[in-house]
Protein backbone atom coordinates (compact mmCIF):
# COMPACT_ATOMS: atom_id res chain seq x y z
CA UNK A 1 0.00 0.00 0.00
CA UNK A 2 1.64 3.24 -1.15
CA UNK A 3 0.06 6.69 -0.76
CA UNK A 4 -3.51 5.46 -1.05
CA UNK A 5 -2.77 3.07 -3.91
CA UNK A 6 -2.60 -0.71 -3.70
CA UNK A 7 0.40 -2.19 -5.49
CA UNK A 8 0.52 -5.83 -6.56
CA UNK A 9 3.54 -7.65 -7.91
CA UNK A 10 3.11 -10.53 -10.36
CA UNK A 11 4.23 -13.99 -9.24
CA UNK A 12 7.41 -13.76 -11.30
CA UNK A 13 9.41 -10.72 -12.24
CA UNK A 14 11.19 -10.11 -15.54
CA UNK A 15 14.58 -8.51 -15.69
CA UNK A 16 16.54 -7.59 -18.78
CA UNK A 17 20.18 -8.42 -18.36
CA UNK A 18 23.14 -7.79 -20.61
CA UNK A 19 25.83 -10.40 -21.13
CA UNK A 20 28.54 -9.13 -23.39
CA UNK A 21 26.70 -7.47 -26.27
CA UNK A 22 23.63 -9.70 -26.02
CA UNK A 23 20.54 -8.66 -24.11
CA UNK A 24 18.60 -11.47 -22.46
CA UNK A 25 15.48 -11.62 -20.34
CA UNK A 26 15.68 -13.41 -17.01
CA UNK A 27 12.70 -14.11 -14.84
CA UNK A 28 12.92 -14.04 -11.08
CA UNK A 29 10.29 -16.02 -9.24
CA UNK A 30 8.94 -15.05 -5.85
CA UNK A 31 10.87 -17.98 -4.39
CA UNK A 32 14.14 -16.80 -5.94
CA UNK A 33 13.46 -13.31 -4.60
CA UNK A 34 12.84 -14.70 -1.10
CA UNK A 35 16.00 -16.82 -1.21
CA UNK A 36 18.10 -13.83 -2.25
CA UNK A 37 16.59 -11.89 0.66
CA UNK A 38 18.12 -14.48 3.01
CA UNK A 39 21.56 -14.85 1.50
CA UNK A 40 23.10 -11.41 1.59
CA UNK A 41 25.53 -13.21 3.91
CA UNK A 42 26.74 -16.81 3.73
CA UNK A 43 23.98 -19.14 5.00
CA UNK A 44 23.63 -22.91 5.28
CA UNK A 45 21.13 -24.94 3.28
CA UNK A 46 19.45 -25.92 6.54
CA UNK A 47 19.00 -22.31 7.67
CA UNK A 48 17.53 -21.25 4.32
CA UNK A 49 15.20 -24.25 4.34
CA UNK A 50 14.04 -23.56 7.90
CA UNK A 51 13.53 -19.84 7.32
CA UNK A 52 11.43 -20.39 4.20
CA UNK A 53 9.80 -23.65 5.38
CA UNK A 54 10.45 -25.33 2.03
CA UNK A 55 10.62 -28.95 0.96
CA UNK A 56 14.22 -30.03 0.45
CA UNK A 57 13.80 -30.78 -3.27
CA UNK A 58 12.12 -27.43 -3.92
CA UNK A 59 14.98 -25.50 -2.35
CA UNK A 60 17.61 -27.65 -4.03
CA UNK A 61 16.09 -27.05 -7.47
CA UNK A 62 15.77 -23.30 -6.87
CA UNK A 63 19.36 -22.94 -5.64
CA UNK A 64 20.69 -24.96 -8.57
CA UNK A 65 18.80 -22.77 -11.05
CA UNK A 66 20.05 -19.62 -9.33
CA UNK A 67 23.65 -20.86 -9.40
CA UNK A 68 23.28 -21.54 -13.13
CA UNK A 69 21.91 -17.99 -13.64
CA UNK A 70 24.93 -16.60 -11.78
CA UNK A 71 22.82 -15.22 -8.92
CA UNK A 72 24.14 -17.52 -6.18
CA UNK A 73 27.52 -18.98 -5.28
CA UNK A 74 28.03 -22.02 -3.07
CA UNK A 75 30.69 -22.58 -0.42
CA UNK A 76 32.01 -25.63 1.40
CA UNK A 77 32.09 -23.53 4.56
CA UNK A 78 31.91 -19.82 5.30
CA UNK A 79 35.25 -19.19 3.60
CA UNK A 80 35.92 -21.74 0.82
CA UNK A 81 33.92 -21.41 -2.38
CA UNK A 82 33.09 -24.41 -4.54
CA UNK A 83 33.60 -24.70 -8.27
CA UNK A 84 30.07 -25.60 -9.33
CA UNK A 85 29.69 -29.11 -10.68
CA UNK A 86 26.16 -30.36 -11.26
CA UNK A 87 26.84 -33.96 -10.22
CA UNK A 88 28.67 -32.92 -7.03
CA UNK A 89 25.85 -30.52 -6.24
CA UNK A 90 23.30 -33.35 -6.39
CA UNK A 91 25.14 -35.13 -3.56
CA UNK A 92 26.56 -32.25 -1.54
CA UNK A 93 23.96 -29.47 -1.68
CA UNK A 94 22.91 -29.95 1.97
CA UNK A 95 26.53 -29.53 3.09
CA UNK A 96 27.08 -26.30 1.16
CA UNK A 97 26.58 -22.72 2.26
CA UNK A 98 25.12 -20.12 -0.12
CA UNK A 99 25.68 -16.45 -0.89
CA UNK A 100 24.05 -14.05 -3.35
CA UNK A 101 26.47 -12.86 -6.03
CA UNK A 102 26.80 -9.27 -7.17
CA UNK A 103 24.65 -10.17 -10.20
CA UNK A 104 22.04 -11.75 -7.93
CA UNK A 105 21.91 -8.70 -5.69
CA UNK A 106 21.57 -6.37 -8.68
CA UNK A 107 18.73 -8.49 -10.11
CA UNK A 108 17.07 -8.63 -6.68
CA UNK A 109 17.36 -4.91 -6.00
CA UNK A 110 16.23 -3.68 -9.42
CA UNK A 111 12.77 -5.23 -9.18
Amino acid sequence: YILGTWCFLPSSQEKKATRGNKETTMKMTDLEFDILDLIYFVESFEKIQNELTLEEDTLKAALKAMIEKGWVKCFENHFSDVTFNSSNFEHQYKNYHYLATKEGLIAHNTL
